[in-house]
């Protein structure tokens, strides 16, 4: 995006890893990109503002950064409406079934490790049947993806505990990151509290969700 390095930053939401177990896919996330254009010469492979698009790396820019108001951090919303302006040879719909296969994809390679650790424990995820008590669970998975040039989303890590707060590390609020947070924590919180009271999980806030089983029927 404008020369600049950039990545998808997805939130998945799963609550039972058994094989009725669903993937909840948040349908807003972070488009993070670089402060600096991409630059593989030898002095600018150097400079880490041009290949990581880490917020912590980034440090806010200047008001006429084209991102807005000075922030390397869009929405999907956002990133959606740029794409419709440009000329590429694929559409923000395919990279979203992308996406959307990429998380089932990723949760599934985990879920037997996860669910032999829960078994060890006595953790249960918090939709699994009522009659399974005890500890119950659930995780919000941080995923970050690359889209190259055909479109195709890449994997580059997971991460089990994202942080859901909407400043950058040198104070300034992130209007863009304060949106998608406070949302999201507002729809787990009423998905997860739902299914611990055995009650179904409210329309308002699962349709902010894609879900797809983790298994196949």
């Amino acid at each position: 995006i404008y020369d600049r390095k950039t990545d998808f930053r997805l939130y998945c939401l799963v609550t039972d890893f058994t094989s009725s177990g669903t993937v909840l896919l948040y349908r807003e996330g972070l488009v993070r990109s670089c402060k600096l254009p991409y630059d593989l010469s030898e002095e600018g492979i150097a400079v880490a503002q041009r290949h990581l698009t880490n917020n912590c790396i980034n440090k806010v820019t200047g008001k006429d950064d084209k991102y807005g108001g000075g922030r390397n951090n869009w929405c999907l919303y956002d990133f959606e409406k740029w794409l419709g302006t440009q000329d590429k040879p694929y559409s923000f719909q395919s990279i979203w079934e992308g996406f959307c296969a990429l998380a089932v994809a990723t949760v599934r390679s985990a879920a037997p490790t996860i669910t032999a650790e829960c078994e060890r424990l006595g953790v249960c995820g918090v939709a699994e049947p009522q009659e399974n008590v005890g500890l119950r669970c659930f995780e919000v998975f941080a995923m970050d993806v690359l889209v190259d040039g055909s479109g195709k989303p890449w994997l580059l890590e997971v991460n089990t505990n994202p942080g859901l707060h909407g400043s950058h590390p040198s104070g300034v609020v992130q209007p863009r990151k304060q949106d998608v947070f406070s949302c999201l924590l507002a729809d787990v919180w009423s998905i997860v509290l739902s299914s611990l009271e055995g009650q179904p999980w409210p329309e308002a806030h699962l349709s902010r969700f894609h879900a797809m089983p983790l298994y196949p029927a």
